[in-house]
């Protein structure tokens, strides 16, 4: 089946409006990824654009002030940043349910 003009004239626009990049990573950190993507539910183009923009804000997806405020810690502990955050979570969430248990609700702001 053809393309007809107004599809080919349509096609054309969205390809203009697009940048193309391109990565060429080694074959075993292609299949990584790919892996990644696929075990996220994502396309290799979704996940590696969100990966991207995530970087660009600031790391771990975190706001600027929130990355600045983590990586200030852990240069003062040497501590890994996603040993950090785990411990920080897992911190949270043990004070919220100390919380819960006295009939409180944990600040959320």
């Amino acid at each position: 089946m053809s393309s007809t003009e107004a599809e080919k004239r349509a096609s054309v626009k969205y390809y203009k409006s697009r940048d193309n990049i391109m990565i060429r990573p080694d074959k075993e950190t292609g299949a990584a990824i790919r892996a990644a993507a696929a075990e996220a539910g994502q396309s290799n183009q979704q996940y590696i654009l969100q990966a991207t923009l995530e970087r660009m804000q600031g790391g771990a997806g975190l706001p600027p002030e929130d990355q600045r405020r983590v990586d200030q810690h852990i240069e003062k502990t040497g501590e890994a940043a996603p040993a950090f955050i785990s411990r920080a979570i897992t911190d949270t969430i043990d004070r919220d349910n100390q919380l819960f248990q006295m009939g409180l609700k944990p600040k959320t702001e």
